[in-house]
């Protein structure tokens, strides 16, 4: 559907929560009348709300218009391959009620995905609102997606659901609710930006969890590629590595993945069961899990810094659960991204650990089912009205 003056309005209101009639005006070129006219109808249909927020020289501040947070609630789930959350979020994707639970994939699709609805309902009702109060659905998993189709890709760690089309679950349930799926590490990435960083126009966040993985923003877009498969650095060829869980030899996530530490240590006795774990032993001084860490964040520089001079990201955020080892994997990692690019790109990179905490995955899950409530929202029968 082609984007109508609501709906550039909405998106206006949406990028700049807060925006006054003045800077709508001066961004749009409308007349004040014609503003007016189109915020009623954006304020009539429940999607936006006037407030007072800008401060002025004197007198009475000008109105500033934002997303209605309670205009319905988005649910949310955070799909990693060994724990999910799951949030009940409100309008402006700020989470209600919010859980993490262990989880895995490899119980299959039909297993999984059931679990996903189940925690809804659960979530939906210790919320108190009923299933039409949904006005979107997001889920990230630890797995390509085909984003435009909503269908998983020949995932390496989950057993049986490529060409799994997660959305068909919910739309019985939910049938006025748009149902989104993208790759976790992409939903990292939204919610880190739109919550931090919403003042940079790029950002590619790398997620160092049991895989390695990454999200692009460009333009203040998720970049997906024509395929949705942008940002799997994690299987680019690595000339240490050995076979990986996909089935490939040589792929980078096998020496500098999560499981692949974990798999190094437990050879000589380290009993750790997970990247927190392999963190935790780090931080206690252990030379083998410290050495593997810093070996990991250099070879992870090396894959990334083709990526820095090929785009010129202005900030490089570090995510997922080895990069709690901070300085001990970001110091190496920062290093061979140095040697390897000119200095004045480099100069201009800032290169530094995720501030979102546990909630980046779901607040980037509410973000995308927001765009698409917002999107699925037919303006037409207004589009008359709203005329010049």
């Amino acid at each position: 559907m082609a984007v109508n003056g609501l709906g550039m309005l909405l998106s206006l209101v949406r990028q700049n929560p807060g925006v006054t009639r003045s800077e709508l005006i001066e961004e749009l070129g409308w007349s004040r009348v014609t503003l007016e006219r189109r915020l009623n109808d954006l304020v009539d249909s429940g999607f936006i709300v006037a407030a007072s927020q800008h401060g002025s020289a004197g007198g009475r501040p000008p109105e500033g218009f934002q997303l209605d947070a309670d205009h319905g609630v988005l649910l949310a789930a955070d799909i990693g391959s060994s724990a999910a959350r799951f949030a009940v979020t409100d309008f402006l994707g700020d989470p209600l009620i919010s859980v993490t639970r262990p989880f895995d994939t490899e119980l299959g699709p039909t297993k999984a995905l059931t679990i996903v609805r189940n925690q809804f309902r659960s979530l939906l009702s210790q919320a108190g609102f009923e299933t039409d109060a949904v006005l979107g659905i997001g889920i990230g998993l630890p797995g390509p997606v085909d984003f435009a189709a909503g269908r998983v890709v020949h995932p390496p760690t989950m057993p049986g659901w490529h060409g799994v089309e997660p959305a068909v679950v919910f739309e019985t349930e939910y049938p006025d609710a748009p149902v989104v799926v993208d790759n976790n590490a992409n939903l990292l990435a939204l919610g880190e930006y739109r919550k931090m960083w919403r003042d940079r126009s790029d950002l590619i966040l790398v997620k160092i969890g049991q895989g390695l993985s990454s999200g692009l923003i460009l333009d203040g877009h998720i970049y997906r590629g024509p395929g949705g498969m942008a940002g799997e650095f994690g299987h680019l060829y690595c000339s240490e590595g050995t076979q990986c869980r996909c089935g490939r030899f040589g792929c980078l996530e096998s020496v500098a993945g999560g499981w692949a530490v974990q798999q190094q240590l437990q050879s000589v006795g380290n009993n750790v069961q997970s990247g927190e774990e392999v963190v935790s032993l780090a931080m206690r001084g252990n030379y083998l899990a410290l050495d593997l860490l810093a070996r990991a964040g250099e070879l992870i520089g090396e894959a990334l810094a083709p990526a820095v001079c090929l785009m010129n990201p202005s900030t490089l955020v570090l995510a997922g659960e080895l990069a709690q080892a901070g300085e001990i994997i970001a110091v190496p990692m920062r290093a061979a991204i140095k040697a390897r690019t000119p200095e004045y790109l480099f100069e201009r990179l800032t290169i530094l650990p995720a501030r979102s905490g546990s909630d980046a995955g779901v607040n980037g899950a509410a973000f995308l089912a927001q765009d698409a409530a917002c999107v699925r929202h037919d303006f037409s029968a207004k589009r008359d009205a709203s005329k010049n």
